[in-house]
């Protein structure tokens, strides 16, 4: 039975952080259940990225390698090496896969392009700045931000630039397309200003900025006419995907890098800085519910992204146990509510977010180990 969609990208195929476990209407996410099998890299060095999938590997970045996993073993497939122990630099973006071939960006400012299947290096492009943002492709060009400064779209099968967009800064934001526009954040260089871009995908021109006064480094998420953002100044906004106006915002009261999920009728946020995960209406911006994980147990910090798993909003969180040493756990909420439903307990922090494919859920982890997990069938 074929499973509804395949995270081929960070924050899942449509990059609103929503996903789904296997089509069977018995499939449930009760707890993690058992672990089918973990890859831990004992190279350690360098940045571990999230899980991508096709529909037979999981691709991720560990350290100085981009590796290729089989989905239900666990067995290496390939690696490939790039990372530079001389300059300590290797990949950093999260890594897509499409049309056959896996792309990631690099510190040093080159985004790779390998045979998903082999793992041999397709081609290679070179910009001014590491690469933090994780690329998307549409309609055979992909699209990614360099932090030299420059947003590009690149033919995805040669590698040649189509064309580059100059912005503010750059930054880390990873671009979405919905039609033929393609959104992307960006910061100030010089201040704490944002900027969040509506382009042309085939021209590059520009259609409208919006301007937040926090810098946007999240994955814009377009849902019911509207691109919603979080600055890192603690704010949410929703932007009218035509025009680049304000409908309205959020005060997260704190601090946060975090990039929103979207359903029909809810955008979530976590603000990492104060522990508090957000619940408010998609439409009007009236909060829902709010939970503060620092009351009930410790002092806590929110970890990865929230994503949204078969009705179960997963996010990590870290926190203080009584003996001052930092504990770790994947929490599941009941989105409608915020209250929660279980939590697991982990042996290091949630790396960007879980990835769900079948009956199975990925979670990669600070220990630079990505670890399976079965869903539970009634």
């Amino acid at each position: 039975m074929a499973p509804a969609q395949v995270w081929t990208q960070y924050r899942g195929p449509h990059r609103t952080g929503v996903g789904k476990l296997h089509e069977d209407p018995r499939a449930r996410l009760e707890n993690l259940g058992a672990t089918l099998w973990e890859f831990d890299d004992e190279q350690r060095m360098g940045a571990i990225s999230n899980a991508v999938l096709d529909e037979e590997n999981a691709y991720y970045v560990s350290g100085g390698y981009l590796l290729a996993l089989d989905y239900w073993s666990g067995e290496g497939q390939w690696r490939a090496h790039m990372y530079d122990p001389e300059k300590r630099r290797g990949a950093v973006s999260h890594p897509t896969v499409a049309e056959g071939s896996l792309f990631v960006g690099g510190r040093n400012g080159t985004l790779y392009a390998y045979n998903a299947s082999t793992g041999k290096q397709r081609w290679t492009y070179p910009t001014g700045g590491p690469i933090l943002s994780s690329p998307t492709v549409a309609d055979g060009r992909i699209f990614f931000l360099s932090q030299d400064s420059l947003f590009y779209a690149l033919d995805a099968q040669t590698g040649e630039r189509v064309w580059s967009f100059l912005t503010h800064w750059g930054g880390n934001s990873s671009p979405t397309v919905a039609g033929n526009t393609v959104y992307v954040g960006c910061q100030e260089f010089v201040g704490t200003e944002g900027y969040l871009y509506a382009l042309d995908t085939k021209s590059g021109a520009l259609k409208w900025q919006f301007e937040a006064k926090g810098s946007i480094q999240g994955v814009p998420v377009i849902a019911h006419g509207n691109v919603y953002v979080v600055s890192d100044d603690g704010y949410l906004f929703a932007v009218d995907t035509a025009t680049g106006q304000e409908k309205w915002q959020y005060n997260l009261s704190a601090n946060t890098l975090s990039s929103p999920t979207v359903t029909d009728s809810a955008v979530y946020v976590m603000a990492h800085g104060n522990g508090i995960a957000y619940a408010v209406h998609a439409h009007s911006g009236k909060e829902l519910w709010q939970r503060n994980f620092s009351a009930y147990q410790g002092r806590s910090i929110l970890c990865g992204e929230s994503v949204i798993i078969n009705n179960f909003l997963l996010m990590g969180s870290a926190f203080l146990d009584g003996r001052g040493r930092y504990q770790y756990r994947l929490h599941a909420l009941n989105p409608n509510t915020g209250e929660e439903r279980w939590h697991h307990d982990l042996s290091a922090a949630v790396k960007g977010t879980p990835v769900s494919h079948y009956n199975l859920l990925l979670l990669s982890d600070n220990n630079q180990a990505l670890t399976a997990y079965i869903s539970t069938l009634e």
